[in-house]
Formats: structure tokens, C-alpha cells, sequence
């Protein structure tokens, strides 16, 4: 911010004004406006070493609170005072940085991960910077801005993929992670995700790929198999002893299993293995009636139980109000159960109508005590 005077005649003559004040006394002044760290990390953040210089020289900083960020910086110094070796040391380190990695230096300092990012992946030899690159990305989660700017012919992009890959696992995301393991060319790794994501045909897919085997292959399948029916995907994983492995009777069991009666008629017929009805399907579907039979009886006589219940704590409350009214009922008494809890509210409400009604006669309690015993059998 420059103050300019007014022009004089030798001002038009030359063409030029002249300046009250130097950019360094502006620059002292601008000082006393904002903050020193701001805008020492402003003239930083636009990469133009003489302005950082001018403002660490005008700034009444003490350079020790620089050094952190200087000592990555500095190389090959002499011993000399604070000042001079913060001045001198920034000249010699950006003169002699890659302006991209330079520049990436500054974006770390100041937080600008994005930006920093942006920068070392533009390194001229990026193989020299990869691993610190890599560093960067984990440490920020920058995986999909790293991505987008590295060729996907580049071995760093596939470093990148089976980075972003490693961090999808952990989030318990195993199909994206598949995915990621695959660009990155880490097959194995990408196989065995498939396989935890349930997602066999992409299994199958990746091993034909990767030239497996028929033992392999059987193999494979019949790990997936365990891993559907985990998943309870009794049908795929049927699909899967049928179509792959063969196993017509393994399949029907699977069907079974997963109490997919229809399908598992089906695949019998179909099969032309309708002795399968007998030995599977007959048998399985009785002990599931069973099962079904006890656990409705459970429910019934948990029914029963709690109507019972209910019965007496209404015959109760009936007693209680027409046999002693106005009396309390103690805290831990039995009409405080489970069921009880269904007439909190009328109760609480009758008593506060009770309490209003205190200079009414006692036939008219006994009146509105009947009526609200009876909306209680009602409700």
C-alpha cells in the first residue's frame, strides 16, 4: 500500500510519480494491521521468496519460531546469526528445490494438503518423491485426489489403487476394496476380498484370470459356499454346488438349509433326483413344522400367562377403588408389574379427579370411580 504525492512539473516531464514511502516502511505499516504469522504464511502461500524475505526481515519475529519449518529447508549452512541464516538459508534451499516439490514444501507448512498433493505428484521424476507422495496420501486419506492425477499406465497410480485399497478394507468395505486390489494388479489380494464380500461370480471371474486350476477352481467354490451360507445366501450358494461343482445333492440340502422349499422341489425334479424329496426335503421341512409348532405354543402360553395376569390386576384395581378409596398403594406391591403399567395413566388421572372432587358426596365418587373402572375393562 503506497501513498503517492502530488504530481509536480518535473513529475509530467519524466512521465512518472514518485512515492512517499518505500515498500518496506509500507510494509511496516501494514504490520500494525494484521498479524505477523498471517501474513508471513501469506507470502509463503504465493511461493515468491523475495516477498518472504521482506516480511520475515520487516517482522519483529524471533526466527527460532521458523526453524522447524527451516531446518527442511536449510542445507549446507554456515554458523551464522538467527537472521541472516533465515534470510540466506530460504535463498539457498529455493533456489535449489524442483519449483514443484519447492512449492509442495510450502503447501505442508501452511495445511494445504490439497494443494501440496497437487504439487509433488508434478515432481519431474516422480519415482523420486513416490514414497513421500504415498505418505502424504495416507496420512490425509487423499486417495481420491490421487487418483485423478496419476496415469493409470503409472506404477504410482497402481501404488496409489492398492493403498486406497488397504484403506477400504479396514473400513469394512471389501467388494471397493476388490476393486481397488484389482487396478492396482495385486490379484491375490483382490481375489480374497471377492471372496469376503460374497461376491462369487467375480471370484470366478478373477480366477479364470488368474489361470487357476480345476482343483483350484473346486476349491474356491467351495470356500465361497462356506462364505454364502455365513451370509445366509443359501440360494447363490446352492447355485453355486449345482452349477459349479456339481453336487446336485449338496445343493438341495443348501435349499434346505435356507428353508427354500419350492426351489429345493425343483431342483430335485429337474435333477431327476426326486428320491432327493424323500431323503431331504420331507425331512427338513417336518423338523421345520416342529420348530415352528413349539414356538407357537411358547408364544400361546406366554399369552395366556399375561392375559391371566391382566385379569387379576383389573379385579384388583376394581377392589381397591370401590373398597378403599383414597388409600395409596405401596411402592412395592404387586400391581406394579409388567402389565399393571397399561393403567398408570387412568389411575394417575382418576386420583387427580379424586383430589378435585373433595367436597363432592360419596355416592358421586362412587359413581365416577364405577365409570372409570369400567372404561378400564373397556380399554
Amino acid at each position: 500500500m503506497l501513498a503517492l504525492s502530488s504530481p509536480t512539473h518535473g513529475d509530467f516531464l519524466a512521465g512518472e510519480r514518485k512515492p512517499v514511502v518505500s515498500s518496506g516502511e509500507a510494509l511496516k505499516y501494514l504490520l500494525y494491521l494484521v498479524d505477523v504469522n498471517e501474513l508471513y504464511d501469506v507470502a509463503l502461500g504465493m511461493y515468491d521468496f523475495e516477498l518472504v524475505t521482506v516480511v520475515a526481515a520487516k517482522s519483529q519475529k524471533d526466527p527460532k519460531e521458523y526453524l522447524p519449518f527451516l531446518n527442511q529447508l536449510r542445507k549446507e549452512m554456515e554458523n551464522e546469526d538467527y537472521f541472516a541464516l533465515l534470510v540466506l538459508s530460504l535463498r539457498y534451499a529455493f533456489d535449489r528445490m524442483e519449483p514443484h516439490y519447492q512449492r509442495y514444501c510450502i503447501d505442508k507448512h501452511l495445511k494445504r494438503f490439497d494443494s501440496a498433493l497437487h504439487n509433488i505428484a508434478s515432481c519431474s521424476g516422480n519415482n523420486q518423491y513416490l514414497e513421500e507422495c504415498l505418505t502424504l496420501i495416507r496420512d490425509h486419506k487423499l486417495y481420491t485426489q490421487a487418483l485423478v492425477l496419476f496415469d493409470r499406465s503409472s506404477p504410482a497410480y497402481g501404488r496409489v489403487s492398492v493403498l486406497y485399497a488397504e484403506h477400504l478394507l479396514d473400513a469394512r468395505r471389501p467388494y471397493e476394496a476388490a476393486l481397488m486390489f484389482q487396478r492396482g494388479g495385486d490379484l491375490c489380494r483382490a481375489l480374497q476380498c471377492y471372496q469376503a464380500a460374497g461376491d462369487w461370480r467375480q471370484a470366478l471371474t478373477l480366477a479364470n484370470t488368474m489361470q487357476y486350476s480345476e482343483s483350484q477352481v473346486h476349491e474356491l467354490c467351495h470356500l465361497l459356499v462356506e462364505r454364502l451360507a455365513e451370509q445366509h445366501q443359501y440360494g447363490e450358494a446352492a447355485q453355486v454346488l449345482s452349477q459349479l461343482v456339481g453336487d446336485l445333492e449338496e445343493s438341495v440340502a443348501m435349499l434346505v438349509r435356507g428353508h427354500m422349499w419350492p426351489q429345493a422341489t425343483w431342483s430335485a425334479l429337474s435333477g431327476q433326483r426326486s428320491d432327493l424329496i424323500e431323503t431331504h426335503i420331507k425331512p427338513g421341512l417336518s423338523d421345520h413344522l416342529e420348530l415352528l409348532t413349539s414356538q407357537l405354543a411358547t408364544a400361546w402360553e406366554q399369552f395366556e400367562m399375561y392375559k391371566a395376569r391382566l385379569a387379576v390386576v383389573r379385579s384388583t384395581q376394581q377392589l381397591h377403588f370401590e373398597d378403599k378409596e383414597g388409600d395409596t398403594i405401596p411402592a412395592d406391591s404387586d400391581l406394579f408389574s409388567d402389565t399393571s403399567s397399561v393403567m398408570t395413566s387412568t389411575i394417575a388421572s382418576s386420583r387427580s379427579r379424586l383430589s378435585e372432587m373433595r367436597g363432592a358426596s360419596a355416592g358421586q365418587d362412587r359413581e365416577f370411580m364405577t365409570k372409570v373402572v369400567r372404561s378400564c375393562e373397556l380399554a
